[in-house]
């Protein structure tokens, strides 16, 4: 990363949530608690992405259905709360986001972008003290119903009349999110990409390709090294700089560069 990128005056900053801004999944961190039944749901969806099998299960149906089950099992509200209180969070990722929103200069927009949830992702903020961290956060609507169980949905529901057309190669994007698009949704009620002089994205997963390949080529993608998108993103068309990181330190450091 150059100089020129260090001193960018107005910076957008987008966030994946899981294994990103937190170092677990808040979907298997929750469901671990049904922990047999989980894992049959899951060789059943992994049967549906290896063969096509039409009574697979699509990731957020699968959640939903656990939060059902989750409820039907006795587990309150509360019990759920308390559980993703635990999830492994770096204090180096608060440090780091919170020293560069506080400062002066360069202008900083925060966006989670992420295939979550909405809820999952506000307890977590919630309980480290983040609630005003990010600007905008666009996720998987949930929402507790009077009885205590989370009803969690697509964010493009199966039954919506427009679907996204998104077939990124060699992973096409999931059919309830396409965070390519939903990037260049946010940019282009933001004033467009011209309105920030640098964009920088964090991500781990296969659904986080689809939105680095849309960067510029003075934006910044941070890969989360060992994971699905570090091994993407090399044999892909990404025309944006692209640094590896391991731990919420180096992100620290990175973003100390910014002043």
């Amino acid at each position: 990363m150059g100089s020129q990128s260090a001193n960018s005056k107005n910076i957008l900053l987008v966030f994946d949530f899981d294994w990103t801004f937190v170092d677990e999944d808040t979907d298997t961190w929750t469901c671990r608690l049904l922990a047999d039944e989980f894992k049959e749901m899951m060789r059943q969806l992994h049967l549906e992405e290896t063969t096509g099998l039409e009574d697979g299960i699509q990731w957020t149906d699968l959640i939903a259905h656990m939060m059902r089950k989750l409820h039907q099992a006795g587990f309150t509200k509360e019990q759920i709360i308390a559980n993703l209180e635990t999830i492994p969070f770096n204090p180096a990722m608060k440090r780091a986001t919170q020293s560069l929103k506080a400062r002066p200069t360069p202008s900083t927009t925060f966006f989670c972008l992420s295939n979550a949830n909405v809820e999952f992702i506000r307890i977590v903020l919630s309980h480290h003290g983040l609630s005003e961290l990010f600007d905008q956060i666009l996720s998987n609507p949930a929402s507790w119903n009077e009885e205590g169980c989370l009803e969690i949905k697509r964010y493009v529901e199966a039954s919506a009349p427009v679907q996204h057309t998104c077939d990124t190669k060699p992973r096409k994007c999931s059919p309830n999110m396409c965070k390519g698009l939903e990037l260049e949704t946010f940019l282009s009620q933001k004033g467009g990409f011209e309105r920030f002089d640098q964009v920088i994205y964090l991500g781990d997963g296969a659904n986080d390709l689809c939105p680095i390949l849309r960067l510029r080529p003075c934006d910044l993608a941070l890969v989360r090294s060992g994971r699905a998108l570090a091994k993407l993103y090399p044999a892909s068309q990404v025309k944006c700089q692209v640094e590896e990181w391991a731990e919420a330190d180096d992100v620290e450091k990175i973003f100390a560069r910014y002043h």
